[in-house]
């Protein structure tokens, strides 16, 4: 009898002791989760936080840049470009699709181009344009600022989709309007339509034409 009160009291024991197991066992995962939803939501909110100051940011950079944006943008809609050396040539682009002239020579420019060129560079070579066919042989080397160098050459219909004309870093502006003039010295002057565009969009906040607004940077 005493033993099989002693089994008994053993069997409730080992009973209790794996319950209170069981339940340590089931508590740990709970705990767990819970943690893993703190992380969580810690990690969205740092987000969000994040997010709200690179709006609030964004608002604060366009204020404060939109001025000198506007006056970089109205000065982008023209561009002058003084030539002199043993060069000549006169004529007119309505876009690099259609023209009349020619120019042929060597000289020293100073350069103030489409996607704010600014500088002194050396051009060789010669350009010919009778309505809707283009020949030329064109080299731009030598820059002293950020002028870009490049060596055109062909004669067929200029390809829109050429590297060179590319409207956010393009040396050329396809659609561009030009008139120029040389003896030795002479001028090109070049009206930029999409620099037009891009202008009075600024006005509303607009930068995709160009997507060369200044902002400030946020560290």
């Amino acid at each position: 009898m005493k033993k099989m009160i002693v089994i008994l009291l053993a069997g409730m024991l080992a009973a209790s002791v794996f319950a209170a197991d069981a339940k340590k066992g089931n508590a740990a995962p709970t705990a767990s989760l819970s943690t893993t939803e703190d992380i969580g939501y810690e990690a969205k909110k740092a987000k969000e936080a994040k997010e709200e100051q690179e709006r609030r940011w964004k608002i604060y950079s366009e204020i404060c840049c939109y001025l000198p944006n506007r006056i970089m943008d109205a000065l982008d809609m023209v561009s002058i470009d003084l030539k002199g050396g043993v060069y000549a040539g006169v004529g007119f682009q309505i876009t690099r699709a259609f023209g009349l002239g020619g120019q042929i020579g060597y000289n020293a420019g100073l350069y103030k181009d489409i996607n704010r060129q600014y500088g002194i560079a050396f051009e060789n070579g010669y350009q010919a344009q009778l309505g809707f066919v283009t020949m030329e042989d064109v080299c731009i080397f030598n820059p002293i600022g950020n002028v870009q160098t490049y060596w055109q050459h062909g004669n067929n219909f200029p390809d829109e989709n050429n590297k060179i004309y590319n409207r956010f870093t393009g040396a050329r502006d396809y659609w561009a309007v030009e008139v120029y003039a040389f003896c030795l010295a002479g001028a090109k002057v070049s009206i930029h339509p999409i620099e037009i565009a891009d202008f009075f969009a600024g006005l509303i906040c607009i930068d995709s034409l160009k997507n060369d607004d200044m902002k400030l940077k946020l560290y």
